[in-house]
């Protein structure tokens, strides 16, 4: 019987797939597992990368994309295993983190969902590992740029160094209950991209299950690997639509409007800055701020993104 089902969900990462898989066989985990890679249309060399170098892995092809989300659930559906692992394509396990992870859940029945402490490629660490539930009033700091332009930085409400009860989880890598997920459906797949993993922090934490932050265990997460090879995406707006999604499904209508009114305004306000001091304009990181800053307008004053099934 298999112990783990290791779930990635592919788009555009011949690169980075391959280190990944490296990293889970490096491993060397004690535990028997089963991979599956769900490949969202790929158009680079993912799917023929995989099926040459990596038979054992069990391949899903797409024609389309239909997001995170849905892909992981096919994968999931596929699944037989006590334990399930939904992993970027752009991670990097270290040679314990599996049992580590494993063992935890093994004698912690009460808990549902384990993260790992997650790094940068420089080491820092990334704060969704370990976060709280969104909330309008926490979102204005990112949404305003303030801590670009006036250096302030929400608040670190955790200590990244002790293993603990979390609220949210990265889905980046989250290891969790294969009964309990398929229990509640998965992902649920109204999310195209981003807050599926905080929505299902959530479901689990509703059915009065635990999630937990092993510090101990380290993983190093390549961000934004794969949607920066979208050129006509932008992350900052998926992620607003997603919080919408969250928002509204968690706190009603009335706040999800709010909420989509304040990304409205934020946006017009970052605009008019940049309009003021055109002369910015021609600097490349300032040209791709305005890029976002239109492109979240427009979503929230048509709740519609180019390409995407909103």
């Amino acid at each position: 019987m298999t112990d783990l089902s290791i779930i990635i969900v592919t788009r555009n990462n011949d690169k980075e797939i391959i280190q990944c898989l490296r990293s889970i066989y490096e491993s060397k985990t004690e535990y028997c597992i089963k991979i599956f890679v769900i490949d969202n249309n790929s158009s680079d060399r993912t799917k023929q990368v995989i099926a040459e170098a990596f038979t054992d892995v069990q391949l899903i092809t797409n024609p389309d994309n239909p997001g995170f989300g849905r892909a992981s659930n096919q994968g999931l559906k596929l699944s037989h295993a006590k334990y399930v692992l939904f992993l970027n394509p752009d991670t990097l396990l270290y040679k314990d983190s599996l049992d580590k992870m494993i063992i935890f859940l093994e004698s912690h029945q009460q808990i549902a969902l384990l993260g790992p402490k997650i790094l940068n490629e420089d080491g820092a660490i990334q704060q969704e590992c370990l976060r709280d539930y969104p909330s309008i009033t926490n979102e204005l700091i990112s949404l305003l740029r303030l801590d670009r332009f006036l250096g302030i930085k929400p608040p670190i409400l955790y200590n990244y160094e002790q293993s603990q009860i979390a609220k949210v989880l990265s889905g980046a890598c989250l290891l969790g209950r294969q009964k309990i997920i398929k229990e509640l459906g998965g992902f649920d797949k109204n999310f195209f991209l981003y807050g599926e993993d905080i929505d299902l922090c959530r479901m689990i934490q509703k059915e009065g299950y635990n999630l937990y932050y092993q510090a101990e265990t380290q993983v190093t997460h390549l961000a934004h690997r794969s949607i920066n090879k979208e050129p006509d995406f932008s992350p900052q707006t998926i992620s607003c639509w997603s919080l919408y999604m969250y928002f509204k499904k968690h706190h009603g209508y009335g706040y999800a409007t709010l909420y989509r009114f304040v990304v409205a305004a934020t946006s017009c306000i970052s605009i008019g800055i940049y309009a003021i001091s055109f002369q910015f304009i021609r600097h490349k990181k300032k040209k791709s701020a305005l890029f976002h800053d239109l492109h979240k307008l427009r979503w929230a004053t048509t709740l519609k993104i180019k390409g995407l099934p909103c």
